[in-house]
């Protein structure tokens, strides 16, 4: 009933009913029972957002499923574990719970290829054994042949054809074995190739985002490094500016602006919509080689890479207003004009001094900027293009404390006019 409930959208209704079931199957022993129980709050939970609660249920589920040794339970457990995380955006966390899900699932393979392996070399030995009971019954009857060779010629040859007939049977046997070996071993192989390509599948599932399938943070956070890296070699090489042209890396984070209210009023149905036309936007501004990303909720992260940062506010410009000019649709019928604000860095920050730095960093001065393009009104960026004062950072939230700094010539500073 519980779980007929939450499959009709009633979740209070299927919470009450499973959250009073639950005591009642600890109570009784119904282990089972009561797994079942933990799966449905859980979903029920995840459903409501109430990402903690369901955190801590999936923890009791996975003591119950080790207690009951299913691992291939708590592997599925783990896999929840994962997207409550992300949700909460605890990256650490989802990343050790995906990281024991993989371990799990590998060490389940390992013991079925265990289990085939072990079943091979039993039948193996079996037929081993037979047939040293057949050529051990031969022998005998070889030498009973032999003893009575003088006195009956005919029947020892007749002795002789079968002995050679069961000689071939052998020897047919044993090449019979020996194929079907091979061929268990081919299969073994092939399912372990096929493990292999399933397990990059999943990695490459961690590092993307579901609803939008952009790549999501994960995936950004453990590439930017090399590209920083790459800048900063770059720039410290050049022997004139030449050289530097298309060699910065240029940081975009963009928010939606008003999207609650998408969702209040239209449904999540509609504001997931939203995100997903967004997306496709996005990827159409920026070229394949730069990444664009899901940060989380209405967030998105964009990294134009190798470029020239004379270009950075032209491609802030072009978010905006590709956002605003054309209205999205939320059903097959009603459109919604959305705005976005746009936050916007340059690495190096400064050509004149080159730094190392990190995504952490980069991302905070973006994300200022952001604050400073939602507090001066929404719909519309703030970037920098070139900080020669280190010592302002972290930068300031507000636009008019940002172009204070611009006066001073402290920052480089790009907004909407």
């Amino acid at each position: 009933m519980a779980d007929l409930a939450f499959q009709q959208g009633r979740l209070s209704k299927a919470e009450a009913m499973i959250t009073d079931i639950i005591p009642r199957t600890k109570k009784n022993g119904y282990k089972s029972l009561l797994l079942d129980a933990y799966q449905t709050l859980i979903d029920i939970q995840l459903e409501k957002e109430r990402y903690e609660d369901a955190l801590a249920v999936i923890d009791d589920a996975i003591t119950l499923s080790k207690d009951m040794n299913e691992r291939h339970k708590v592997s599925q457990l783990l896999a929840l574990k994962v997207q409550a995380l992300e949700s909460i955006d605890d990256i650490a966390g989802a990343f050790e719970a995906l990281k024991h899900q993989k371990q799990l699932d590998e060490l389940l393979f390992d013991q079925n290829r265990l289990d085939a392996i072990a079943s091979t070399q039993a039948q193996t030995e079996f037929v081993r054994r037979a047939n040293q009971i057949e050529l051990l019954e031969q022998h005998k009857a070889l030498q009973e042949i032999q003893s009575d060779n003088e006195r009956e010629q005919r029947r020892n040859a007749l002795f002789g054809f079968v002995f050679l007939l069961l000689i071939g049977f052998l020897i047919y046997a044993r090449r019979a074995q020996s194929k079907y070996t091979k061929n268990l071993e081919r299969e073994v192989r092939a399912r372990t190739v096929q493990l292999e390509r399933v397990n990059e599948e999943l990695s490459a599932l961690s590092l993307t985002d579901k609803l939008t399938e952009l790549k999501n943070r994960r995936f950004i956070e453990s590439h930017i490094d090399a590209d920083i890296a790459s800048v900063v070699r770059k720039h410290r090489q050049a022997q004139n500016a030449n050289e530097l042209k298309e060699s910065d890396l240029c940081l975009f984070v963009i928010d939606l602006d008003y999207f609650k209210h998408i969702n209040d009023n239209f449904g999540h149905a509609s504001g997931d919509s939203v995100l997903q036309q967004t997306a496709n936007r996005l990827k159409a501004i920026f070229r394949e080689s730069d990444y664009v990303v899901r940060w989380g909720g209405e967030e998105f992260v964009a990294l134009a890479r190798f470029i020239s940062r004379e270009n950075a506010d032209l491609l802030a410009k072009r978010i905006v207003d590709d956002i605003q000019n054309t209205p999205f649709l939320l059903n097959d019928k009603e459109k919604y004009t959305v705005t976005c604000s746009v936050g916007f860095t340059c690495f190096p920050f400064s050509k004149g001094a080159v730094k190392e730095s990190n995504m952490s960093t980069i991302f905070n001065v973006a994300d200022h900027c952001l604050y400073a393009a939602k507090a001066a009104g929404r719909n519309q960026w703030v970037g920098s293009l070139d900080i020669s004062d280190s010592s302002i950072l972290p930068l300031p939230t507000t636009l008019d404390e940002l172009k204070a700094l611009s006066k001073e010539d402290k920052i480089v500073l790009s907004y909407k006019p």
